[in-house]
């Protein structure tokens, strides 16, 4: 994905970060390909 975040995105990434959560986002296409979620191991 080449896209860059949001202002949403950069605004909860420091905590998301500290705290191991994951983002998670739609690109609002039915039908878009997906890619497995890889959990990071702290």
């Amino acid at each position: 994905m080449g896209s860059k975040p949001g202002g949403l995105v950069r605004a909860l990434l420091p905590m998301l970060r500290s705290s191991g959560g994951t983002w998670v986002g739609w690109t609002g296409t039915p039908d878009d390909p997906t890619e497995p979620l890889h959990r990071r191991r702290r």
